[in-house]
């Protein structure tokens, strides 16, 4: 049925064509006013044949919808002394075209073919059988004559010569038409050059010449067209150069192409590996004769593909030639039409196996990363294509749910307290899916998770729940509503729940874990260092938040329930803290009061410390790295806490601090290293004056801007008594630490520097990798006390150990740790 159809459509085009040839002259030559010269995007034999092929496949309807017709058998065969090879397509027992392929010639003959009108020599003249049809590549027109100037011109010197004949036996009739070159002389300005014309000849055709010609030919096939093409090497070179870049030749692997469902209306768009298809023609001419990797139009090779080794074959309208010379495609069109292709992809389970590399290592126990498909052999136009279609890849491809959030082993190892709990919370409530990021994950396609995502999602769902009105079992609300006055955060809201495993704060809402033991000191640290860290608007007090801090070193138990009288004592001793402060600008009294009780304290520390072993792992500590599913309680097991000073211990043991500065080395940090420091945007460092070593009351050493080092060595500077006051609180603050954590002993004596560099006070302290330096310039005029001066060398500290954590929850983390460590050793120092 297929075959009775199409031959029926060849039947009805001859119709369509047919004209009178009584009307035509026996002889008369056509001027295509087309020069003869060199084309520079026409060299070789590919353009012209292409031209030619196009029209013969188009006129005969060799293509339906991508493919060569199903009901065309193509065969191969050779004289007895292989001199010439015929590629014949034949519908049943009828013959449709042959291709006779000979070393210097090559003759195209196409039955079903009435003779083409002298018009189609006219400029520009369209066919309309063509203009109706998408599955036709061109218009019979200027085509063919471009190809016939560029037979002429590029192989003059071998002689080529290009000549249709059509036969037409009911009309005992064969025209001729000869492709010529003639010379115009010069004349005025013009100069001589060769015009391309065509000698159209009509001679008498009996049966008997027909009959010889075309020995197989039936009534039906009464009309066929010749065409001849000589041109020294031209037969290897068309099965080599040509052939190969026609799909009309090729039997695709249907199993190795991605491909639409073949219709009328979208065509059969397809991908292909190179590699995967079978040799044309059964390997009858050869087993390494194979399709030609590139971008396919309607069938035909437009240019190199933009996947390596790969055809990107397309019909219908998805995508068009452009190009004067039809040799290039739109880069954003042809982006479009391959997603086209994958999003209506016909052979899901193919695809995804196409694209699971794209997911990374997907056996943890492997170290090796999934090869590559040849789908994916050219990164930066396959993230093009990915980028268009990310959510039909993860949800259609991949079976990934919508809406699922993606994380890193980072986020799922606990690192971060907050996106840890996030994931688990989100999995648990809403059905959220929670996937692992793979190693060696396209990061496009499998982002990673924000932290403000986790919180708006983690917040929707807090906030549904807390509709249902429910109320706390404890005081939570109170003493944290209390502590959070205190602060000066009057625009914030308390979310206290039983569901909130780590505190965060969102805008201007603080989320507050609920225990059932009640509140403790460890949970108290936690909100407050939350809210100070993540507050920036309306937030919280500086010089309140350090009075708090340091009165929560003194009073709060680490292993009690912390009651509402204790919060009133809290915030009693605060106010006290912060009037004692605040004499800090007029008198410095209090201050060295508060001096002399620390060096008492530390005395008797260190007396203490030595009959007690390096690591105290007796004490509670407190944990800002909570699991998945840990409750915050009051109480903080043993084993955890071995944990945290066994993780603090091991990265200070990577470390290893920086030599330490010769005596001579007056220099020690140029202000380009400046954009060293560790610490990201947001820290608000401005590069300023290299810092050179000068030394107060000959024995104090400095690191200062040269203005102020040069007025310390003339002896004018007014600022020496109150410097050293602050030098003195620096130093007491890391003999502190240095009790509390010995380990960092060696990286206090050789790496952290007190400094004053009188030309920059946006900054408290600096770290380049190799130096700490605190910068006293910036504490001039500041309330600030020893405890102020733990916060910055531990912030300090935390950049030298994780130098590659910015102001990220490994940094906070990191200098957490510290500050725990100083708080129990104060609170079992007391």
């Amino acid at each position: 049925a297929a075959c009775h159809k199409y031959l029926r459509l060849l039947r009805t085009n001859v119709q369509t064509r047919t004209f009178s040839l009584s009307d035509m002259p026996q002889r008369h030559v056509v001027s295509t006013g087309r020069t003869i010269k060199r084309m520079k995007a026409w060299n070789g034999i590919w353009p012209a044949m292409r031209e030619l092929l196009q029209n013969t496949i188009d006129h005969l309807r060799l293509m339906d919808r991508g493919r060569r017709r199903t009901c065309l058998d193509m065969s191969v065969s050779k004289t007895n002394d292989d001199s010439t090879t015929t590629l014949s397509f034949a519908c049943g027992t009828q013959d449709v075209c042959q291709f006779h392929v000979s070393p210097d010639e090559i003759i195209i003959d196409q039955w079903y073919t009435y003779p083409i009108a002298s018009r189609a020599l006219d400029t520009g003249v369209p066919d309309t059988t063509k203009q109706q049809s998408s599955q036709q590549a061109g218009g019979f027109g200027d085509g063919f004559k471009t190809a016939a100037v560029a037979l002429l011109a590029n192989n003059s010197k071998d002689n080529p010569q290009l000549t249709w004949k059509f036969y037409v036996p009911n009309e005992k009739t064969r025209i001729q038409w000869k492709f010529q070159g003639v010379t115009r002389e010069k004349i005025a300005t013009f100069a001589k050059c060769q015009v391309l014309q065509v000698e159209i000849t009509k001679h008498a055709l009996d049966q008997t010449e027909f009959q010889n010609t075309f020995p197989s030919s039936s009534v039906e096939q009464s009309y066929v067209m010749r065409q001849c093409i000589q041109l020294k090497g031209i037969g290897p070179r068309f099965v080599s150069e040509v052939v190969p870049k026609f799909t009309v030749f090729c039997d695709l692997d249907e199993s190795s192409l991605v491909s639409t469902t073949a219709t009328t209306a979208r065509g059969g768009d397809c991908l292909a590996p190179v590699a995967a298809q079978p040799p044309l023609f059964r390997g009858m001419l050869g087993t390494k004769l194979r399709p030609a990797s590139g971008i396919y139009v309607r069938g035909i090779w437009v240019r190199p593909s933009k996947i390596k080794d790969t055809i990107l074959s397309f019909h219908g309208h998805r995508l068009e030639v452009t190009g004067r010379d039809r040799n290039e495609v739109d880069d954003d069109q042809l982006v479009e039409a391959v997603a086209y292709v994958i999003q209506r992809c016909n052979n899901l389970a193919y695809l995804k196996k196409l694209l699971d590399p794209l997911r990374g290592t997907m056996d943890s126990s492997s170290r090796q990363k999934n090869k590559s498909s040849w789908l994916l052999q050219s990164p930066r136009f396959s993230n093009r294509v990915i980028e268009l279609q990310k959510d039909f890849i993860l949800q259609k491809v991949f079976e990934f749910p919508k809406g699922a959030i993606f994380v890193s082993s980072k986020t799922t190892n606990s690192q971060d307290a907050f996106a840890s709990w996030a994931a688990t919370f989100l999995k648990n409530h809403g059905g959220t899916p929670v996937v692992p990021i793979e190693k060696g994950a396209h990061k496009h396609l499998f982002e990673e998770v924000q932290r403000w995502e986790l919180m708006d999602r983690c917040v929707a769902i807090l906030k549904r729940n807390n509709s249902k009105k429910h109320t706390t079992t404890g005081n939570h609300q109170a003493l944290f509503r209390k502590l959070v006055a205190y602060l000066g955060i009057r625009n914030a809201k308390l979310f206290v729940s039983p569901e909130v495993a780590t505190a965060f704060c969102h805008n201007h809402h603080i989320f507050i874990p609920e225990s059932p033991s009640g509140v403790t000191r460890e949970m108290i640290v936690k909100v407050l260092n939350v809210c100070h860290s993540h507050l920036e608007q309306g937030g919280t007090d500086a010089e309140r938040y350090s009075s708090l801090m340091q009165a929560i070193f003194e009073l709060l138990p680490s292993s009690t329930t912390i009651r509402m009288d204790d919060v009133v004592k809290l915030v009693n001793r605060a106010n006290e803290i912060g009037k004692e402060n605040e004499s800090f600008l007029t008198s410095g009294s209090s201050i060295d009061r508060e001096e002399q009780k620390a060096e008492t304290r530390n005395n008797t520390i260190a007396d203490s410390r030595k009959k007690r072993p390096r690591i105290d792992n007796t004490v509670d500590a407190i944990d800002f790295t909570c699991s998945d599913d840990e409750e915050i309680t009051s109480q903080v097991s043993q084993d955890r806490n071995n944990d945290q000073d066994l993780l603090l211990e091991q990265q200070i043991e990577r470390v290893r601090p920086a030599a330490s500065i010769g005596k001579d080395d007056d220099e020690i940090i140029p202000n380009s290293d400046f954009a060293d420091d560790h610490a990201e945007d947001d820290c608000g460092l401005r590069a300023s004056s290299n810092l050179k070593k000068a030394s107060l009351n000959g024995s104090t050493p400095l690191y200062c801007d040269s203005r102020t080092a040069a007025t310390i060595q003339q002896g004018e500077w007014n600022q020496t008594t109150r410097v050293l006051k602050l030098h003195r609180q620096l130093q007491t603050a890391m003999a502190l630490i240095r009790q509390s954590i010995p380990s960092l002993t060696t990286l206090l004596n050789h790496s952290v520097y007190a400094g004053y560099d009188g030309q920059n006070d946006t900054y408290e302290g600096f770290c380049n990798g190799q130096h700490i330096v605190i910068n006293l310039f910036a504490f001039r005029g500041k309330h600030c006390n020893i405890y102020d001066f733990v916060v910055v060398v531990t912030h300090e500290l935390a950049h030298y150990l994780e130098p590659r954590a910015g102001h990220g929850p490994v940094w906070r983390d990191t200098q957490s740790r510290m500050l725990v460590q100083v708080m129990h050793h104060l609170n079992n120092n007391k």
